[in-house]
C-alpha cells in the first residue's frame, strides 16, 4: 500500500507531534515493522492488540497503528462511522492515512466499571446486561444468540439506563453500523473525555462491524 499525506494533514501533524516526529521520513516506510519502529522510538506506547497498537501523541490525541489487514480494515470502519450524529459517544477521528494504515484519534483516559457509574449513575454489568439484549433482539434476529435474562435487573436501574440518552446512542450506533456488541462488554472499549466543563465516557474501540467479523474474525 501507498503512503499518501497531502499538505494539509502534513501541516497538522508536524504540529501535533513531537519535534524529532518527521512525517516525511514516517511516510517513506514501506513495512509494519518499520513504522512500529519509528513509532516506537517517537511516541508513548499506550497498548496493543491482535490487529493494532495505540500511541499517544500528545494529551489529546492517540494514534492507533494497524498490525495487518484486520487492523487497517478496523481504522477504516472507525473513520467511516464517525459522525457529528454520534460524536457524544465517540472518540472523536481526526486525521488518517487514505489507505488507513493508521488513524489519528482523541485521547481518552482509560474508563473502569467504578468511574462509568459514577459519570452515567448506573452500572455497567446492568448497562452491558440490557445492551447485549438489544442486540440479540433487535439487531441479530435470526442468529443463534443466547438472549440474556434481564429479569433480575431492579425496575428503577432499567428505567433510568432506558431513559439514558448514552445507552440510546449506544444501541442506534450499534444498530446502525450492525456492530456486534461483544468488545462494547468490556470497560476497555470505553474512555472518558472532557468536553464544555463536563466528563463524559465515550467508545474508543468501535472498529469491528458484522463485515470486518465475518472477513477476519470468523474463520
Amino acid at each position: 500500500m501507498k503512503f499518501i499525506v497531502d499538505s494539509q494533514i502534513y501541516e497538522l501533524l508536524s504540529e501535533a507531534y513531537p519535534s524529532s516526529w518527521n512525517i516525511d521520513d514516517f511516510a517513506k516506510l514501506k513495512t509494519f515493522a518499520a513504522r512500529k519502529i519509528y513509532c516506537d522510538e517517537q511516541l508513548q506506547k499506550l497498548g496493543s492488540g491482535s490487529s493494532r497498537i495505540v500511541y499517544k501523541i500528545d494529551e489529546s490525541k492517540a494514534l492507533k497503528l494497524a498490525k495487518n489487514a484486520k487492523g487497517i480494515s478496523q481504522n477504516e470502519v472507525e473513520v467511516d462511522s464517525f459522525d457529528s450524529y454520534f460524536s457524544e459517544i465517540l472518540a472523536e477521528v481526526f486525521e488518517y492515512e487514505p489507505n488507513y494504515l493508521w488513524v489519528e484519534m482523541e485521547l481518552a483516559t482509560p474508563c473502569t466499571k467504578s468511574i462509568f457509574k459514577s459519570i452515567n449513575g448506573y452500572s455497567f454489568e446492568n448497562y452491558t446486561l440490557l445492551l447485549k439484549h438489544f442486540h440479540v433482539t433487535n439487531v441479530a434476529r435470526g442468529k443463534r444468540y443466547f438472549t440474556p435474562n434481564i429479569d433480575e435487573i431492579p425496575e428503577a436501574e432499567k428505567e433510568k439506563i432506558y431513559e439514558s440518552d448514552f445507552y440510546n446512542n449506544i444501541c442506534d450506533f450499534v444498530a446502525s453500523y450492525s456492530i456486534p456488541v461483544g468488545d462494547f462488554l468490556r470497560p476497555s472499549s470505553y474512555g472518558v473525555v472532557t468536553g464544555n466543563g463536563h466528563k463524559r465516557v465515550v467508545l474508543v474501540d468501535y472498529g469491528l462491524n458484522e463485515d470486518v467479523f465475518s472477513r477476519h474474525y470468523s474463520r
